[in-house]
């Protein structure tokens, strides 16, 4: 076991020299911060046209879900929303043809439409699991409000762990999603979702640290440091951190389709 970790640990130090993944993370980040905005305007403006109601949607996306917007207007205004969250996943594209060396490289239009209507699958993925995620927090104030969960306590621990799985499922089928379609070679779904499994449970991972321990623990010595940036700072460091841990699950992906 000992030495099946070594080996694994060597093979990795062997590829970081060959891909630079400190790099790679580094400009996944810029593209993330790119797009928060319009993805997440993108998405609450289709929960907002399907009456979903989300806190904060009419004060930072009021212009979006504007009914005097005309139906042109509105589709204009969907189509550079998904356009220009488009490009994250245009830069996933990049960064997998600059892993899979021995692939020949997409043309720049065709790989731009490709990732046009991958972000639109993604984003209809999203909308699906946020209202999952909404009918399972319904039943739960449903059920509080009958009071039963005087009567049968464990139920509320079932249910929180519900949405614990929930969470968990949604990311994992985001994740695999990604990795299938933006590597540029055809990949098994069930290597896809067992390498995706890893990577999942390490951003949960890392995501439970940051929201208990550095939040929850740390924050007044980062706020002494670092001042009114210290939250900036604290998430862009993670995220970076899931940004690496996914570049890291491409390369190794990559290692074993040439080692197949």
């Amino acid at each position: 076991m000992i030495q099946k970790i070594k080996t694994f640990l060597k093979t990795y130090h062997s590829l970081t020299k060959t891909y630079h993944p400190a790099l790679l993370a580094s400009a996944i980040v810029f593209y993330i911060l790119m797009v928060i905005l319009p993805l997440g305007g993108l998405v609450l403006y289709i929960l907002g046209s399907l009456s979903i109601e989300v806190d904060g949607y009419p004060d930072l996306f009021g212009a979006i879900g504007n009914p005097r917007v005309s139906i042109v207007s509105s589709i204009i205004l969907f189509f550079n929303l998904l356009w220009v969250s488009s490009q994250l996943t245009d830069t996933l594209n990049i960064v997998s043809d600059v892993v899979y060396t021995d692939v020949k490289k997409r043309i720049f239009w065709k790989r731009r439409i490709y990732s046009f209507l991958i972000t639109l699958l993604l984003v209809f993925i999203i909308v699906v699991e946020i209202i999952a995620f909404l009918v399972v927090s319904f039943l739960i104030k449903r059920l509080a409000n009958n009071q039963i969960f005087y009567q049968y306590p464990l139920l509320l621990s079932a249910i929180h762990i519900l949405q614990i799985l929930i969470q968990f499922v949604g990311i994992w089928i985001l994740t695999s999603f990604v990795y299938k379609y933006v590597i540029p070679v055809k990949v098994k779904l069930s290597a896809v979702l067992k390498s995706c499994l890893g990577v999942t449970i390490v951003w949960f991972t890392m995501t439970f640290l940051y929201q208990s321990f550095f939040v929850s623990f740390q924050q007044e010595a980062y706020t002494v440091l670092y001042g009114a940036l210290a939250n900036i700072f604290l998430f862009l460091l993670w995220l970076y951190a899931i940004s690496y841990v996914f570049i890291a699950g491409l390369i190794f992906n990559y290692y074993l389709y040439r080692k197949q």
